[in-house]
């Protein structure tokens, strides 16, 4: 019989590990108030673009609103202000709920994956801090590691979330594979779990499902 090692635990970032969405933060540490208050006409107007060609979508809302304010920033900058947003903002933000029993497996020795649409701007940076894997839409860098606009990958939700878990693991070779969401964008992921927690709004969690 096939030895298999400890549980795969699957986990959505924005209103899951953390209460609620790390965008707005991650912006206000990038950017600030004030830029973003510059920027926004701009931005609107690429919304409106969109609007008018028919493909006003919300993956391609998200790469019209960082091409608006990081366009042709280095990938350095990027991630230093990724840095600085976990320790300012996102640490604080963690569920206790969550946070708690996804740490108890990793000391467990389960393999903790943060599975997100939030870009690995600041991603990494938080999955690093906290000791976990991570597949997360990936920003796009041109040959001087300046910032394209674009986004390397597709956004990292609904479907596109089993794909990048399949790509990457084995599901045969865990004992169980465990995931934490709480919204429609991570039910492809939930089908691939044997167990299912869903966390509510006000950041309790109830079990959807629990393989005997």
């Amino acid at each position: 019989m096939q030895n298999k090692s400890k549980r795969l635990l699957l986990v959505d970032l924005d209103g899951t590990l953390l209460h609620g969405n790390s965008l707005p933060h991650y912006l206000l540490v990038a950017v600030g108030w004030w830029k973003l208050l510059l920027g926004f006409p701009m931005f609107l107007i690429r919304c409106i673009v969109l609007l008018l060609k028919g493909n006003f979508q919300f993956e391609k809302i998200k790469i019209a609103l960082f091409r608006n304010y990081m366009l042709g920033q280095s990938r350095t900058i990027l991630e230093q202000s990724g840095e600085q947003c976990t320790q300012q903002k996102l640490i604080p933000m963690l569920n206790p709920v969550v946070h708690a029993a996804v740490i108890q497996g990793l000391a467990n020795g389960d393999t903790v994956v943060l599975v997100t649409a939030s870009l690995d701007i600041w991603v990494k940076s938080i999955a690093r801090h906290l000791g976990f894997q991570f597949l997360c839409t990936q920003a796009e860098y041109d040959a001087e590691g300046m910032f394209t606009g674009r986004f390397a990958t597709p956004n990292c939700k609904y479907e596109e979330k089993r794909r990048r878990i399949l790509e990457k693991f084995d599901l045969s070779k865990y004992s169980k594979v465990v995931a934490y969401g709480n919204s429609d964008g991570d039910a492809a992921m939930f089908e691939l779990a044997g167990e299912v927690w869903w966390v509510k709004r006000e950041g309790s969690v109830v079990c959807l499902k629990k393989a005997a």
